[in-house]
């Protein structure tokens, strides 16, 4: 509560409570640790609070069976997750440690990059911002799709940019790690 406090003024405040609930939310969904048992492993404990299970991935590291119909199908679920406004949906197609840097071309002005974090996507998709386009002239195109063991990119074209998809396979799951999209009219 302090640490929220503190950046009340800030504009990481909206940002830092959401990602709070995502967390509470996430830990909420995981079996609570066995009575008197550990809550997190050996020699790790929790500061305040009550004990929190925390599950690890499903096993060892496993290759994927069917890479590109695995990383097309995400791309999909992704694309749509961004159309529909649904954060649930876009939440499990990026890595936690998504980031993604957007190339902007605006007629008689100097090109702009900017940069944005997961969180920042998912408050985006939240907010609706994919749910503008009509649903006739929505796009998601797969294509330049390369894998090479457990990493993976691929062009993704949206009907109003296209983004280069770098992606990892974590916790025997493919996930979207980084981003460079560009939009707007040269």
């Amino acid at each position: 509560m302090q640490l929220l406090t503190l950046f009340h003024r800030g504009t990481l405040c909206c940002g830092l409570a959401a990602l709070g609930l995502a967390v509470a939310s996430a830990f909420a969904q995981q079996p609570s640790a066995p009575a008197g048992g550990p809550a997190v492993g050996p020699g790790v404990g929790l500061a305040a609070g009550p004990a929190v299970g925390v599950m690890q991935a499903g096993g060892p590291a496993q290759p994927s069976a069917q890479p590109e119909a695995e990383i097309q199908a995400l791309l999909q679920r992704h694309a749509r997750a961004w159309y529909e406004g649904n954060s649930a949906l876009m939440a499990s197609t990026i890595h936690p440690h998504y980031q993604r840097q957007q190339l902007k071309h605006t007629a008689n002005q100097p090109d702009a990059m900017e940069g944005s974090t997961g969180l920042a996507l998912l408050d985006q998709t939240d907010r609706g911002f994919g749910r503008n386009t009509e649903p006739s002239a929505r796009k998601a195109e797969v294509s330049a799709l390369q894998v090479q063991g457990s990493l993976a990119s691929a062009v993704l074209q949206f009907n109003d940019r296209s983004e280069r998809l770098q992606l990892v396979r974590w916790n025997n799951q493919w996930r979207v790690l980084h981003a460079v999209s560009e939009a707007g009219a040269r």
